[in-house]
């Protein structure tokens, strides 16, 4: 049956027929899972368009993401389900909005633990990185504050000065939604890494020095932000 959308939906009882017909359904599973992978990896942007083009896939992305977590003894499912949730973090409010956070933020767990079997630094960082933000959306602070702490150590172990920096910044935050000022400070001073990581420190460090009732203080990091983003060009 055509949709307005020009795709097609299959009748439960056709696709029984062809599942029963195929001689390797998790070869055919396979394919499915990268081509769903290059699809969401291709739109990691949070564009209007790639939002709602994923959320029009979600359907068939949830059956790949959920075919990769029942095989994820395997290392090519495994890979793909990095690739796949990884991309997809980045319109984590988008998606808690169309209804799918809690079962959107469980495939963010499985990442984390694929990540972490596969012995891959990076991809964990990132997606503990991601999923961590997506919390400190939700005001989850000791869940953000736990992936924040998880993406720091893996970067730290590459040696990333970069993105190490990056997450001492992220970790910053739910110290400063918990009211530990001192150990905030200390965060964000450890982050001052790239000069964008800089404005962006110097402004949280000028946020705390106004909750503290230090308006000179602050006003003296909110200026040294606006130098550094005017020297950047922005």
């Amino acid at each position: 049956m055509t949709r307005k959308s020009g795709r097609y939906s299959l009748h439960p009882l056709l696709g029984e027929y062809a599942r029963g017909r195929l001689e390797d359904t998790d070869l055919v599973q396979l394919r499915l899972a990268a081509s769903y992978a290059g699809f969401v990896q291709q739109r990691e942007e949070a564009t209007p368009e790639h939002l709602y083009a994923i959320a029009a896939e979600f359907a068939s992305i949830r059956g790949t993401v959920g075919w990769c977590i029942a095989h994820r003894d395997e290392e090519r499912p495994t890979l793909l389900l990095t690739d796949t949730v990884g991309s997809m973090l980045g319109a984590d409010r988008f998606l808690g909005i169309r209804g799918y956070w809690w079962e959107w933020v469980g495939w963010g767990g499985e990442a984390v633990e694929a990540a972490r079997r596969l012995g891959n630094d990076h991809r964990l960082a990132v997606i503990a990185g991601n999923l961590a933000t997506a919390y400190s959306h939700r005001g989850a602070v000791a869940e953000a504050e736990k992936g924040f702490r998880e993406a720091l150590e893996a970067f730290r172990r590459l040696d990333d000065e970069w993105n190490l920096a990056g997450a001492l910044h992220q970790l910053g935050r739910p110290a400063t939604d918990q009211g530990r000022i001192e150990e905030a400070r200390d965060l964000y001073n450890r982050s001052l890494g790239d000069q964008h990581g800089m404005a962006n420190t110097l402004g949280q460090l000028g946020n705390l020095a106004r909750r503290r009732g230090a308006p000179e203080e602050a006003q003296g990091f909110f200026g040294r932000c606006m130098e550094v983003f005017e020297r950047l060009g922005e």
